[in-house]
């Protein structure tokens, strides 16, 4: 039978014990299954942006979002005037550097986690771009992604 609380009569729940410490896990190189696999790179991805040194774009991200074996690496940002053909056509290029710089610095995290390198092959026709206007003053909001599959 429960224990009841005399002030509101509500069942006590006991606390939890607090964590004692905190277990790392050594990756084997030679040895990392599928989901393990993933979990490296989820980490990557947090390492990389987490890093102050990398992460200096306030106005944009990266995001990787893991779709069976294969990963899907997006980017996306706010900008002005992109109604504009030339200035959408700027912004694709800086997205485009921005994503090729986020590959190489997940692949160097991932890595420093694993000790092994991270294999991906670009699946070039899922490569794709999103406008959105956001705003009446011609602020838009824009996402890039590319898919990789997992080698």
């Amino acid at each position: 039978m429960a224990d009841v609380c005399h002030n509101h009569g509500a069942a006590y729940m006991p606390k939890r014990p607090e964590p004692e410490s905190f277990e790392v896990t050594e990756y084997d190189p030679d040895d990392l299954p599928e989901a393990e696999k993933l979990a490296a790179v989820k980490q990557a991805v947090q390492d990389y942006k987490n890093d102050p040194e990398i992460t200096k774009i306030p106005s944009g991200g990266v995001q990787l979002h893991i779709q069976g074996d294969r990963v899907k690496l997006v980017y996306h940002c706010y900008d002005m005037h992109l109604s504009d053909h030339l200035r959408l056509q700027e912004v694709e290029r800086q997205c485009e550097q921005h994503l090729t710089d986020a590959l190489k610095g997940i692949k160097k995290k991932y890595k420093e986690i694993t000790r092994k390198a991270l294999s991906l092959k670009e699946l070039k026709d899922l490569r794709d771009y999103s406008v959105q206007k956001v705003s009446l003053n011609e602020r838009y909001y824009a996402t890039f992604w590319r898919v990789y599959s997992l080698g």
